[in-house]
């Protein structure tokens, strides 16, 4: 994904793709599986988002939105 050789064109294919792999029902618990299995930042990274978006939905759905003071 972030290789030099990787064009603009492939880039935004592959962000289409991830974006609706976390649209899927399983999304969370594939996630889980490559967190556990790779060593790629990257994909440890896209992982993580996957399982904050995951809890912020959870928690959103059991107690309401999140109001933040500041």
């Amino acid at each position: 994904f972030y290789s030099p050789q990787t064009d603009t064109l492939r880039m935004r294919q592959l962000e289409q793709e991830l974006h609706e792999f976390r649209k899927r029902p399983d999304a969370l618990q594939l996630a889980l599986q490559f967190l556990e299995r790779s060593s790629s930042p990257y994909v440890q990274w896209f992982c993580a988002m996957i399982l904050e978006v995951s809890t912020l939905n959870f928690v959103t759905t059991m107690y309401g939105p999140l109001h933040c003071s500041g």
